[in-house]
């Protein structure tokens, strides 16, 4: 399974031994400096494919790019949010998931929430 993985810096990548399981077979982020490279670092560490899509923006005043994320949202099965201070990116690609009845799991504070 492939799981995405967005948000802020807020926890060790130690922590997230609890919260992914074993079945994810990819690790996939978004390229924000966020979560990302603690997502990146726990991929490596414990053998799991990891996918970095890297943000691009239109020329046009910084708009987001929606194809980029609607590719983002196609290639993930379940995403993962940690804190919960959203970029317009981020509010984009979870209606999405949430569109595509895919799994949106909320981690704030260290707790769980669906």
């Amino acid at each position: 399974m492939r799981l995405a993985i967005v948000g802020k810096k807020c926890m060790e990548a130690s922590r997230m031994d609890a919260l992914i399981t074993e079945d994810v077979t990819e690790i996939v982020v978004f390229g924000t400096k966020g979560i990302s490279s603690i997502a990146k670092k726990y991929a490596l560490s414990h053998n799991i494919k990891f996918t970095e899509f890297l943000p691009e923006r239109k020329k046009l005043f910084g708009k987001i790019n929606t194809e980029q994320n609607d590719l983002f949202v196609k290639y993930s099965d379940k995403i993962m949010e940690f804190g919960n201070n959203r970029s317009k990116d981020i509010k984009y690609i979870i209606n999405h998931f949430r569109k595509a009845g895919k799994q949106c799991i909320f981690v704030i504070s260290g707790e769980l929430a669906e």
